[in-house]
């Protein structure tokens, strides 16, 4: 139980680098699963297979701290990717829209993953037919 304790706390530290408050609520909620589910989308974000998209989405949908933790994930991977393309860079701002307009629109947190999730998608695919 301590090593996974240690495990959840590193990834928690990992990915909230900087931001101590945010690192404490992923602990408490289901946000290291998330990321967790998240990176494994990510590794396969080109041509995800059904179970990932799936396990992703369950595990951010389960509180407000998942749905952050996936949300981080997926903004990091697509910036990192728009590094070396640059026209994903609208794709990211269309993400951060996304997770503005949430609390807005009433979204549920598997609503919410979702969107972010097609509008990567989408992203994707038009950055496919250009090349």
């Amino acid at each position: 139980v301590l090593e996974s304790v240690d495990e959840a706390s590193a990834l928690a530290a990992e990915l909230a680098n900087g931001r101590p408050g945010y690192g404490l609520q992923l602990q408490a909620t289901g946000g290291s699963k998330a990321v967790q589910a998240a990176r494994t989308l990510a590794q396969t974000m080109r041509k995800p297979r059904p179970e990932i998209v799936s396990a992703a989405l369950s595990a951010a949908s389960v509180d407000a701290g998942s749905l952050a933790a996936y949300t981080d994930v997926l903004l990091e991977w697509t910036a990192a990717q728009a590094e070396t393309d640059p026209s994903l860079g609208q794709t990211w701002l269309a993400m951060h829209a996304v997770r503005a307009e949430a609390v807005e629109l009433n979204l549920t947190h598997l609503e919410t993953a979702a969107k972010l999730l097609a509008v990567l998608q989408d992203g994707l695919k038009a950055l496919a037919l250009r090349a």
